[in-house]
């Protein structure tokens, strides 16, 4: 029954084949069509899934992450007390060793009226080659563990320049004066 259904079903594709061979073609090319649309949206809805069950788990590790201590995060105790001079002092004393000529800096102490410490900004600009860059921002944040890199950007002049204009934005994170 099904050879027979097999050599009638071939004589019909060879007949339509040699009388159509357009309407053929177009059928078999909208079948491959479908073949391979259906094969991407199931290969979608996979990563879709696989991205909501990403999402999901990084929502929960956040909301447990929050409930747990941070190892190595200072204490509000532990932050020093607040002097710009020695930020200041610090900062030139490593650019100085480094050999890091600073542009221009700016400093500014953030309201942080919510918040149990106070944040002091300190924006340089330099110029100088990326190795002596990143040496000055790994030697400062050894020194100054209260100290973060929060921005850099950086341009040149010509793309085969090796000197380098940035402007490093830090944050250093003082503990408050205790009211009485």
């Amino acid at each position: 029954m099904i050879e027979y259904f097999v050599r009638i079903s071939r004589f019909t594709f060879y007949s339509e084949l040699c009388k159509q061979p357009w309407l053929v073609i177009g059928l078999f090319g909208s079948i491959v069509t479908f073949t391979v649309a259906s094969a991407t949206a199931f290969w979608q809805w996979r990563e879709q899934t696989n991205a909501d069950d990403e999402f999901q788990s990084a929502i929960l590790q956040a909301r447990n992450f929050s409930k747990k201590p941070i190892a190595g995060l200072k204490t509000r105790a532990e932050l020093p007390e607040f002097d710009s001079a020695q930020l200041v002092d610090a900062l030139h004393d490593v650019a100085n060793d480094i050999k890091l000529p600073i542009d221009e800096v700016s400093y500014a102490l953030e309201n942080t009226a919510g918040q149990p410490y106070l944040r002091y900004r300190v924006t340089l600009s330099v110029t100088a080659n990326y190795p002596t860059i990143r040496k000055f921002a790994d030697t400062f944040r050894k020194q100054a563990e209260h100290v973060s890199l929060d921005t850099i950007s950086c341009s040149r002049e010509d793309i085969a320049a090796t000197t380098l204009n940035c402007d490093l934005g830090l944050s250093a994170f003082y503990r408050k004066a205790e009211r009485g």
